[in-house]
């Protein structure tokens, strides 16, 4: 579902690759992410390094999830 996602952040000049959406993974098999928001949460402690990188962050973010239809109580697998 995720694969077109660090290139989203790599077009904002954003530091992304499968790495990410590894760890990203990891995460969810550990129950760490259950709503869009932490995902939000954990995509942006892996991927902006410091608070610069914030806005490009939630641009991109925003950008790749808005074109995606999550309806409610639906897994995010």
């Amino acid at each position: 579902m995720f694969e077109s996602l660090p290139q989203t952040f790599r077009n904002h000049n954003l530091s992304a690759d499968v790495r990410t959406l590894l760890l990203l993974r990891k995460a969810m098999d550990k129950k760490l992410v259950n709503t869009l928001g932490d995902m939000y949460l954990v995509l942006r402690g892996l991927i902006a390094n410091s608070p610069k990188d914030y806005g490009p962050f939630a641009t991109a973010f925003y950008e790749y999830f808005l074109d995606i239809d999550i309806k409610k109580r639906r897994n995010l697998e």
